[in-house]
């Protein structure tokens, strides 16, 4: 994970080892446990692109996907009687 390589293949904007990860999270637990009230969150510099919205899709579209859900769905064939 710490390789340039690595880093290209996934999209990341830099390597950084699991090491280097665990470190940056838990100094961003300790600013965060003692940062003044009203002030916003520290959030670090992570090198993986951050998440997009969430597609928008109509109605139409959900319920087709929520049939389908249903119809392949393993929980949808058990049968409580």
């Amino acid at each position: 994970m710490g390789s340039h390589l690595f880093a290209a293949l996934n999209g990341w904007a830099f390597p950084m080892t699991r090491a280097e990860m665990m470190a940056i999270a838990s100094h961003a637990q300790a600013v965060n446990m003692y940062r003044e009230k009203g002030t916003p969150p520290y959030i670090p510099d992570w090198p993986w692109p951050t998440e997009q919205p969430a597609e928008e899709i109509t109605p139409e579209e959900r319920a087709h996907a929520e049939a389908q859900l249903k119809q392949y769905s393993a929980f949808g064939q058990i049968r409580t009687t």
